[in-house]
């Protein structure tokens, strides 16, 4: 019959085996090493380094130097460069506005093509910016101005002329009654306008326009007594 009273474990049976535990254990250690607390790394309050240097505030003032410095070199190259640019556009346009004119005062010296009576002439057959001759007899009726003519600093008084039987032909010649009054035989030369090409005597249209009897301005001729190629043309040659 089997005995009730406890048996001892043999030698070599599985109850005599412990499992090992793993986890940490809350119970003290003898520690001869120094803890990792003692290291900066781990301090709970780090060393605090300053990284300010003395002259903080000078290095500051220096930096805000060079930005105010760069703002205004920069605002200046701006300002130059606006005023360059308005100087080319100013050139530009003068010299597009006396184009006719620059090219009629390159041309050499020659003599006029002449043209005869305006009587037997058609101002569209008149070239714009030519030298030519005409004869003719001056009306009674004109329009006097102050300017000048081309690139020119000299100021003049101008009367602009249409000549009898002409369809459409005005002279500009110097105030002088007596080689330009009315009714006057006359035999001139000059250059050759087209109003509608050149904005010359466009203020001299309206007046006559106003005073006088309409004209077909798209059709008329100036022609500038005594302006002659080759001649005034030092103004043009400074300007370039």
């Amino acid at each position: 019959m089997p005995s009730d009273e406890p048996v001892a474990p043999k030698s070599g049976d599985a109850s005599d085996l412990q499992l090992a535990d793993d986890r940490p254990s809350n119970k003290p250690t003898n520690q001869t090493g120094p803890s990792l607390r003692d290291f900066d790394y781990f301090a709970a309050r780090p060393p605090v380094v300053s990284v300010i240097p003395e002259d903080a505030a000078s290095i500051l003032r220096n930096q805000e130097e060079r930005r105010i410095k760069t703002r205004r070199n920069m605002r200046w190259r701006l300002g130059q460069t606006f005023l360059a640019a308005a100087a080319v556009l100013a050139w530009a346009s003068l010299m597009w506005g006396h184009r006719y004119w620059f090219t009629y005062s390159l041309r050499s010296e020659r003599p006029a093509l002449a043209l005869g009576s305006v009587t037997t002439l058609r101002p569209q057959e008149i070239t714009h910016n030519t030298f030519v001759s005409v004869d003719g007899i001056t009306g009674h009726r004109g329009i006097g101005q102050r300017g000048t003519r081309g690139l020119s600093f000299v100021r003049g008084d101008w009367w602009f002329v249409e000549l009898l039987g002409s369809q459409g032909v005005f002279i500009q010649v110097p105030e002088d009654p007596a080689r330009f009054g009315a009714f006057t035989q006359v035999s001139v030369s000059g250059r050759v306008v087209d109003p509608a090409r050149e904005a010359c005597c466009n203020a001299v249209f309206e007046v006559y326009q106003r005073e006088f009897r309409p004209l077909d301005v798209a059709n008329l001729r100036v022609i500038q007594v005594g302006a002659n190629p080759g001649e005034g043309r030092a103004p043009y040659i400074l300007v370039l």
